[in-house]
């Protein structure tokens, strides 16, 4: 697909505003002409900031973003990094607009080579996210399928606002959810069941071997821990570069770090590297010679990833809202990953 389509239909989107009227929750439905894939349209910057258009493909990227749209009891709320981790880790693509300084020296090579003209915040750039990695440009597959996204919201969001349609509707057998699909050559809407199923964090098995020899460690003291993917890059370049994630274990009472690693997915897949992540805890307990004497974390994920190991150790595992120790221990770290600013 020629660059120029992109670029042509990225400043036909801009004119049109949609965010203007639409929420970032009103899915549209895609499916993929030729693949069959089913993504979803999402439509963002109705506060006036991150004016973009996403495309979550596949089912996972699906219920990721539905947990982090969940509404939650009134006295909850979803801890940010949890929010952080379950829209970075989603598959998507975007076509956001932004001033010059926001893009790469390739972006603006390419708007440059095409003779494109852009001032203040309408430079378009096009980013491709894989899960555990920095977001990077987008391959020719991902420029069809967004040739497709644009094309079709560009067709459906005036309709939207118009009141001739809605993104959603009541059928039969519930709710159904507004599609827009190509049969013979021809694109139309169609209504499909709503999927409002959300994401289930990981919660991997750690070794038998490793929980046995902690168990047989005299019991410590409070541990506060946190499993977090941090956001500085790591990477020679931005299309390899990834997100490390920290692995950290703090004395809650001393505040005594006794073990920060870094793990990611640049030799192994996000889901093997969540599976070693229980194992990476237990080895930084072991080195110390301890047993817990309970287990303290503040995101969903970690309370998933280390409930089998609370679990198989006997030890009391619960969700806080804050925990200074730990937040003091990975501030520091985070400062020094990031030069010391």
């Amino acid at each position: 697909m020629p660059t120029a389509a992109l670029y042509d239909l990225a400043d036909e989107l801009y004119r049109l505003a949609p965010w203007q009227w639409m929420y970032e929750d009103q899915l549209i439905g895609l499916r993929h002409p030729v693949t069959g894939e089913l993504a979803q349209i999402s439509i963002m910057g109705i506060s006036g900031e991150h004016l973009c258009l996403a495309l979550y493909l596949g089912e996972e990227a699906l219920h990721r973003f539905n947990f982090s749209h969940n509404e939650l009891p009134e006295d909850e709320e979803l801890p940010l990094d949890d929010a952080l981790m379950l829209i970075l880790e989603s598959r998507q693509l975007q076509v956001s607009f932004d001033g010059r300084n926001q893009l790469a020296k390739s972006d603006l090579a390419e708007i440059k080579s095409l003779g494109r003209k852009y001032r203040g915040g309408n430079y378009p750039k096009f980013r491709s996210f894989h899960p555990g990695h920095c977001p990077k440009g987008i391959d020719e597959a991902e420029a069809e399928w967004m040739v497709h996204a644009m094309t079709q919201i560009l067709l459906v969001a005036p309709l939207l606002r118009a009141g001739h349609t809605g993104h959603q509707r009541s059928g039969k057998n519930g709710q159904e959810s507004l599609t827009r699909e190509c049969s013979a050559a021809v694109w139309q809407t169609t209504w499909l069941p709503t999927d409002d199923r959300i994401y289930d964090f990981p919660t991997p098995a750690p070794s038998a071997d490793l929980v046995a020899k902690v168990a047989q460690h005299p019991t410590g003291k409070p541990m506060e821990c946190q499993f977090q993917l941090l956001t500085t890059p790591v990477g020679a370049s931005r299309e390899t570069s990834v997100f490390p994630y920290a692995v950290l274990s703090v004395d809650t009472n001393s505040g005594f770090v006794f073990g920060l690693d870094l793990v990611t997915v640049e030799k192994q897949s996000l889901g093997a590297m969540n599976a070693s992540v229980p194992d990476t805890f237990l080895r930084q307990w072991d080195r110390h010679k301890l047993r817990p004497a309970s287990l303290q974390v503040s995101t969903l994920a970690t309370h998933a990833i280390l409930e089998e190991t609370a679990t198989a150790l006997g030890i009391t595992l619960t969700l806080e809202t804050e925990l200074p120790a730990l937040q003091e221990a990975l501030s520091s770290a985070t400062r020094f990953m990031s030069g010391g600013r």
